[in-house]
């Protein structure tokens, strides 16, 4: 993720307020792919008559993405190179990048929202107003922890199996997701009608100069209730044996 500039301190201006072009959705998608070298270096040909010019920057990028399969024009002579980009239209690109093939019946256009959020590309709030180039963002960091289409192996294991990310920015970046989904399964019980905890400690007591050993087993069962909630505890203490 590039910004659009520098201020006057000389600092990365990302404008993350700002609504992306269909362009810098495009771009941004092979950039996720770790392709932007390939782009680049390639040779591309696209029926699009609104890539040349001050757009021209744009070709390598819409001409791999289009020669992968990955994006379409808004018809048949026209990208829509500075026409804005939907959260609609990016989840979408998104979806073909992780292996989704609308065109196949995976998802459809009209239900790409519903279907990404499925995935854990996006929440609710990305979904309502203006797409940001700051969503652009969100949704591009959660594809990276998502499973390509079919298999357990996340986008970010395979850029790092491709070494277009280093294997150990990749696990940093594993071992937060996991740990994430931890704790969604954990709010996920809490939330349910009936929890069942249970907890061990073992632990020294001073007693004067003696040290004491203690051992503590807790079980705890809460059950939600529409006037609140029912807590009962069961504990076992072992205090030198």
């Amino acid at each position: 993720f590039k910004g659009t500039g520098t201020d006057a301190n000389g600092n990365p201006e990302y404008s993350l307020d700002a609504a992306p072009t269909r362009a810098e959705a495009v771009t941004m998608l092979v950039r996720l792919l770790g392709k932007e070298t390939e782009a680049q270096e390639g040779t591309w040909e696209v029926p699009f008559t609104d890539l040349d010019g001050a757009n021209a920057w744009a070709l390598p990028y819409v001409g791999y993405a289009y020669a992968n399969g990955l994006t379409n024009g808004e018809s048949d002579t026209l990208f829509g190179t500075n026409n804005a980009c939907s959260s609609q239209m990016y989840c979408t690109l998104v979806l073909r990048a992780l292996g989704y093939d609308d065109a196949a019946g995976d998802f459809t256009y009209a239900d790409a929202l519903t279907f990404a959020t499925e995935k854990g590309l996006l929440d609710s709030f990305l979904t309502s107003g203006e797409f940001l180039r700051d969503e652009v963002a969100a949704v591009s960091y959660a594809a990276l922890v998502t499973p390509l289409n079919g298999e357990e192996t996340l986008l970010i294991e395979k850029l790092a199996e491709e070494g277009a990310v280093t294997a150990e920015g990749a696990q940093a970046l594993v071992d937060k997701a996991n740990l994430y989904a931890e704790y969604c399964a954990l709010s996920e019980q809490s939330n349910s009608d009936s929890v069942d905890m249970t907890m061990n400690m073992d632990m020294t007591m001073s007693m004067g100069e003696t040290e004491v050993p203690m051992t503590i087993e807790m079980n705890e069962k809460v059950r939600l209730l529409e006037a609140g909630m029912e807590m009962a505890v069961a504990m076992n203490m072992s205090v030198m044996g």
